[in-house]
């Protein structure tokens, strides 16, 4: 829920009165994949195309930093082997992409890499992985546009 309503909220007009739920049930799922992210981009696009005052899209994408290169929707299997992954949600700025929320965490081996040899999630990692997140949500947000205006 969290994940979903952090990046959302801020882009419902000031002053809304009405009372919104955004629900996301998982129907179907492969246990090889995550859903949260995808529950984000899901969420969106049909707030998007729903008639509600919403200045979105938005779109969300997790990477993770895997071998010292940022992976964007890692699998399950993939997380096992990272250092470090985020989730981050953003929208399209003009030619850019403004970062609306992120949340990251240590996996738990991460000091069992570390001693191995990878590298150390410091603020210019992360900043990188920023950066790595940035195509994949202005792409997540042109899709959910397209929807938009087709529907």
């Amino acid at each position: 829920c969290r994940l979903i309503d952090r990046p959302l909220r801020p882009t419902f007009i000031s002053g809304l009165r009405n009372e919104i739920q955004v629900v996301v049930t998982i129907l179907s799922l492969d246990p090889k994949d995550l859903y949260d992210v995808l529950a984000i981009n899901a969420a969106s696009a049909s707030t998007q195309i729903s008639g509600i005052p919403f200045s979105g899209p938005v779109g969300g994408v997790r990477v993770a930093l895997i071998d010292g290169q940022w992976v964007a929707f890692p699998t399950v299997e993939q997380l096992e082997t990272a250092v470090f992954d985020m989730v981050v949600a953003g929208r399209k700025a003009g030619d850019d992409v403004a970062i609306m929320m992120v949340e990251a965490e240590a996996t738990d081996k991460v000091i069992e890499l570390i001693a191995g040899g990878a590298g150390a999630p410091t603020e210019a990692v992360v900043a990188e992985g920023l950066e790595a997140a940035k195509p994949f949500i202005a792409a997540l947000c042109d899709a959910q546009q397209a929807l938009a205006d087709s529907a």
